[in-house]
């Protein structure tokens, strides 16, 4: 169930938040937001600082900027940002909505309210109203209204949809799990160096060939990537990309540290293990050896076990900064070096 309130295999303790900065103040903040006009100012604000986002780190830090209270957010007035298929890219008021699809929400009285956003953001940017009878405000029967506009993201060139004013229950979304060609070798068949690397590898091509040729599918390979039991996450074996800064863009196991900043995470011998992941990419992929807790080992929460990941990295087209796609196992510590 989802409630509307508000990659690594490492674990990273040591994880950082993205530094929540608020970008130059918009000329009208969250707070400021008491009818139309100013709704649109916000909205319309928000479109001019995204589509000047050129890089994964800025893209990275807007989880933290959009949902922290502030410029960009104020109890239920958020920005969401949505690809033009009705699936949630980032959601300012729910982290669990991230990757949802919300093309059949309906409002209380069945209007198609999503829909129409994306029709409206679609016309050079309108507004929608909807009733919605929030349950923690007594009396909440008048309509709500919301703006929507189109912008093109300065990072992807897709051209996406910018809501504000939007607020409704989502806790009845069901996730979508997408059919996905079978990998040739699945996570709960990665038993070694080769197969891990063959796994990652074949996550790699999938994420950049949805980033490039089908990206209204992103969200579907996202939540293939975390779906348990499926062909892309088994217990401890998922996968996880990063920025080549460092960043954590996606994470199969816990999605709580996307947007976080990894870089100096360091074992418990000293191994910048990021860092390695990192450089190995620089080299056209590679191993990294380092040690960490296995939850199915007792007694090595001081000093971990030892793991080998492997990472693979890309770039979109006139970028410099790197995807960093990678997935870790285990190793058994009989023949681990």
């Amino acid at each position: 169930m989802k409630r509307l309130i508000a990659v690594l295999t490492l674990g990273l303790a040591s994880l950082s938040p993205a530094a929540a900065q608020d970008p130059e103040r918009p000329k009208v903040t969250a707070s400021e937001v008491v009818d139309r006009e100013t709704l649109k100012a916000f909205v319309e604000g928000g479109k001019e600082y995204l589509e000047g986002i050129r890089t994964l780190t800025e893209t990275a830090k807007l989880r933290a900027i959009f949902r922290a209270e502030g410029d960009w957010k104020s109890g239920s007035t958020f920005l969401v940002i949505l690809i033009k298929n009705g699936a949630v890219l980032l959601h300012g008021g729910d982290a669990a909505i991230d990757n949802e699809y919300l093309i059949d929400v309906e409002d209380d009285k069945g209007k198609k309210v999503v829909q129409e956003l994306i029709a409206a953001a679609g016309q050079g940017g309108d507004f929608v109203e909807y009733y919605w009878d929030d349950p923690a405000v007594e009396g909440d029967a008048n309509p709500k209204v919301s703006y929507a506009v189109e912008y093109t993201s300065g990072l992807s060139g897709q051209t996406l949809v910018l809501i504000g004013g939007y607020y409704q229950d989502m806790s009845k979304v069901v996730t979508a799990i997408p059919e996905m060609a079978r990998p040739a070798v699945t996570a709960s068949e990665v038993v070694d160096r080769e197969t891990l690397k063959t796994f990652v590898k074949a996550a790699a091509q999938i994420y950049r060939e949805t980033m490039l040729d089908d990206y209204g599918q992103l969200s579907h390979v996202k939540n293939a990537f975390r779906t348990e039991g499926g062909d892309w996450k088994s217990g401890s074996i998922y996968i996880f990309i990063m920025s080549s800064d460092g960043y954590v863009l996606f994470h199969g196991a816990d999605p709580s540290r996307e947007g976080r900043i990894a870089l100096d995470f360091e074992d418990s011998y000293g191994v910048k293990v990021v860092r390695r992941l990192i450089d190995a990419v620089t080299a056209e992929g590679g191993y990294v050896e380092y040690h960490y807790n296995d939850p199915t080992v007792a007694g090595d929460e001081a000093f971990g076990s030892p793991k080998l990941s492997y990472a693979e990295g890309f770039h979109l087209p006139d970028r410099d900064q790197l995807f960093i796609v990678c997935a870790g196992i285990y190793l058994d510590p009989a023949t681990a070096d």
